[in-house]
């Protein structure tokens, strides 16, 4: 006991001073813990029982004495008057009384059911201990994670508001971010004050506050238990506390039955005594003497009105009710062993396929992020890519967590559970790094890089991607430009990197031809034409005389993608309803529609 004191007084001095680990914590649950102090003092009732039971075996000594004064009057003569002096001293020595051997056992076997429970209580103690300490880092990296996405998504919304003010973003994006700002403020409000709580419950073991603990490791070691799960099960079966106090249960259950029985039963004992007295009956005087006496005393029972066979059947109900507790704590124990090992078994290939989720929805975010930028994906996609890497975040330290509570739960079921298993532990959890500060460190990227909104691009985006070469002669009518293709090969029409965004070259009509990757493109989509044969090229520009001071946009998302999302909500756009406008970038004369005026209810 004191090699263990002095291994958490060393330990505890390792702690930071602004941070409770499990030691620690331990420390202060084991003095102010009122569940093991109240099974203390029941193993304290009990031996006390079982002293009291083993000492109606032993031999019993009293001794008596009577000092009187007497006055003796006669009728016909004269009286007297003397002292009466009295004493005597008796032992009694049980030689046969089976009723009290059976319950002094049926008392043994119930002291060893409160040893029993006392080391379950303090097994229990460090269960509860492991879990609300899990409890409350699973609680705090939630809190953590959810800060971190709200302040990328308000670093977010600070920028596509801005831009929104210059009629450069969509007011859908806007409102979406601000949708996804506040579901975040209300996460992270009932995240902090669940984290409150967790500590509160670390508070209710040790008695006083608990401000802060130490986070966890993600690089923490996960063996695998060792053995079978039958071993576990066996070792359960023959050291769990809890099972072998039901065990001295149903035993003390079982004397009890035969020790009421033998209440039918005589009763023998050896009795020696002494007397003096110098008085006779009635305390008449007489001459002083002295009686000692020696003999064998027999009780034989014949009727107490029924207690005896009541008790019999009270410890007959007694048994049955102990046997069916400890039926059902087996079966407990037996479930939560195999659980506990199968978590334990299964944790590493989880912990692994975890980093992997996570690692692939980073990925995937930053994906959205340029997808976004480039104008191929909406806001809402990448807040949900958001979203999905925080619940990876939040699943990968989860997992971790619940290989520490299986641990904890399969060793407390095994009856091993004690300091030196809950120092091992709190070597793997300690860790001196924040977890916050981790997430932060994976934020940077997000955060870092401004995120652009896809009715920005129509100038911004498309300026890094080079325009197609071609050998233009603009006539002096902007009407037809024509176009002299060289005959044999087709015109080559280099693109520094894919193109997001498609390129409309029509003939007659605005046909859309979105531009793959680096290619070639022979020519325009018309009708069949002979290579050899030059033919004019004709831009997507109507005669001057056919343009209008705004041009409704068209409602194909690969002929105007900058409106791509607006269109799937309003499908039915008609003049007049465009309150901002923007030069395409191929052509200044034709209008793209950046917002809608907000439509009439009686339409």
């Amino acid at each position: 006991m004191r090699s263990v004191c002095l291994l958490l007084i060393g330990l505890s001095f390792s702690v930071s001073s602004y941070a409770d680990n499990l030691l620690s914590l331990y420390q202060r649950a084991l003095l102010a813990s009122p569940e093991l102090s109240g099974s203390q003092y029941a193993l304290d009732i009990a031996r006390a029982q079982e002293d009291q039971s083993f000492g109606k075996l032993l031999p019993q000594a009293v001794l008596k004495g009577n000092y009187s004064g007497n006055n003796l009057k006669y009728e016909t003569r004269s009286g007297d008057q003397y002292p009466g002096k009295n004493a005597g001293v008796t032992m009694r020595q049980p030689l046969f009384d089976l009723q009290a051997y059976l319950l002094m056992k049926s008392q043994t076997s119930r002291t060893e059911q409160g040893e029993e429970n006392l080391l379950a209580a303090h097994q229990q103690l460090i269960s509860d201990l492991v879990t609300r300490y899990v409890d409350a880092l699973e609680a705090a990296d939630k809190s953590d994670i959810i800060s971190a996405e709200l302040s990328s998504t308000e670093k977010q919304l600070a920028r596509v508001k801005a831009m929104n003010e210059r009629q450069m973003a969509l007011i859908t994006d806007l409102y979406e971010l601000q949708a996804r700002v506040e579901t975040l403020r209300t996460a992270l409000i009932e995240s902090n004050n669940d984290a409150k709580i967790a500590l509160e419950k670390l508070r209710e073991l040790t008695g006083d506050a608990v401000t802060g603990i130490q986070p966890v490791r993600l690089d923490s070691t996960e063996p695998p238990p060792d053995g079978s799960v039958d071993t576990w099960i066996d070792q359960a079966h023959r050291i769990n506390p809890e099972l072998n106090g039901l065990k001295r249960a149903v035993e003390s259950a079982d004397q009890s039955i035969s020790a009421y029985q033998a209440g039918h039963l005589p009763r023998v004992e050896l009795q020696a005594s002494g007397n003096y007295s110098n008085t006779a009956f009635n305390n008449q005087q007489t001459p002083a003497y002295t009686v000692g006496t020696i003999g064998v005393d027999m009780t034989m029972p014949l009727y107490e009105g029924g207690i005896t066979s009541a008790r019999v059947r009270e410890a007959e109900g007694r048994k049955g009710l102990s046997n069916s507790q400890l039926e059902q704590k087996l079966r407990e124990v037996e479930k939560i062993t195999r659980a506990a090992y199968l978590d334990m078994t299964s944790s590493p290939a989880r912990s692994l396929a975890t980093d992997r989720q996570l690692e692939a929805n980073e990925q995937a975010e930053a994906a959205m992020e340029k997808g976004y930028e480039l104008g191929v994906v909406t806001i809402v996609d990448l807040l949900n890519a958001q979203k999905q890497l925080s619940e990876a975040r939040k699943v990968q330290r989860q997992s971790r967590y619940r290989y520490f509570k299986a641990r904890s739960n399969l060793l407390q079921q095994a009856g091993r559970l004690d300091v030196e298993e809950l120092a091992k532990l709190n070597s793997w959890l300690a860790s001196d790094s924040s977890v916050a500060s981790a997430i932060a460190q994976s934020e940077i990227k997000a955060t870092d890089k401004p995120v652009t909104p896809v009715s920005k691009s129509v100038d911004d985006a498309t300026s890094e991607i080079e325009t197609p070469v071609i050998n233009i002669k603009k006539p002096a009518k902007p009407a037809v430009n024509t176009v002299a293709a060289p005959a044999p090969v087709p015109v080559p029409q280099t693109v520094s990197k894919p193109a997001d965004k498609p390129v409309t070259n029509t003939v007659t009509t605005p046909v859309a031809v979105p531009i793959p990757a680096p290619q070639t493109v022979s020519k325009p989509v018309a009708a069949p034409v002979n290579p050899p044969i030059a033919q004019p090229i004709v831009n997507a520009v109507p005669p001057p005389a056919a343009i209008e001071p705004l041009t409704k946009p068209s409602t194909s998302a690969a002929a105007n993608p900058v409106i791509e999302s607006a269109v799937s909500n309003r499908p039915k756009v008609r003049e007049g309803d465009c309150r901002f406008v923007h030069a395409d970038y191929r052509n200044p004369k034709y209008k793209h529609c950046l917002t809608f005026t907000a439509p009439n209810k009686q339409q």
